[in-house]
């Protein structure tokens, strides 16, 4: 690891963490390639298209210390230790949201391998991202099981509704639409409860979101 990954990196101080404690703030979306050096961790491998754009990025980041937060519940679950390996791998995958050879990236850039029905979960949906007028275009990839993803890109899942709520901002007013979106431009977006329980591979659930109901009793105190 190299001197600069071995610091910790800043907070994005316009960015929501919904007072998840810190272990919990996971970078997962960024405006551009520029925040993921100044928040995320240091690039040590890049994928360009031919036009120049950075497609992937392999990124080492920061692996925070468990033994200055031993409060969170997570970490003292029985699935502390697979919880702590998913959102703090030594390396992670940034790609561009219309990038469509991540999976190819995945490997040519030696990320661990993946296993028979694991995908690569692009962890903040890319219709939305798309619709949001790319205000943050790079996403983070997590590895997790196809029905976790499949659940959680249900049409009365998580991502199915947060698709739902962005389509139904084109019918807004534009001054309303514009007030909301740049509410939305920060340089980083961090993981909600829903995020965070997708990328410790369980499934969030539908309707209600049962599954976010059970997880987020362990990512808070």
């Amino acid at each position: 690891m190299t001197d600069k990954a071995k610091n910790s990196y800043p907070m994005d101080p316009l960015a929501s963490t919904l007072d998840l404690p810190e272990t919990l703030h996971i970078p997962i979306a960024a405006a551009d390639t520029d925040a993921i050096e100044k928040y995320v961790g240091v690039v040590v491998a890049k994928v360009k298209g031919r036009g120049g754009r950075v497609n992937a990025q392999k990124v080492q980041a920061p692996v925070p210390d468990l033994g200055c937060h031993k409060t969170v519940p997570l970490w003292a679950s029985s699935m502390g230790n697979e919880a702590f390996q998913r959102l703090h791998p030594a390396y992670q995958l940034w790609v561009h949201v219309d990038y469509e050879g991540y999976r190819k990236a995945w490997t040519s850039l030696d990320m661990p391998r993946l296993d028979s029905g694991i995908v690569l979960d692009h962890i903040w949906n890319r219709q939305a991202t798309r619709i949001r007028g790319y205000i943050h275009p790079y996403l983070r990839l997590a590895p997790v099981a196809s029905q976790v993803n499949t659940n959680a890109g249900h049409r009365m899942g998580g991502e199915g509704m947060e698709r739902e709520f962005m389509e139904s901002l084109q019918s807004r007013p534009v001054d309303r639409k514009s007030k909301l979106l740049q509410k939305m431009k920060t340089e980083m977006v961090y993981a909600d409860p829903m995020d965070l329980t997708k990328m410790i591979d369980i499934a969030p659930g539908t309707h209600c979101l049962e599954g976010v109901r059970e997880t987020q009793k362990l990512f808070y105190p």
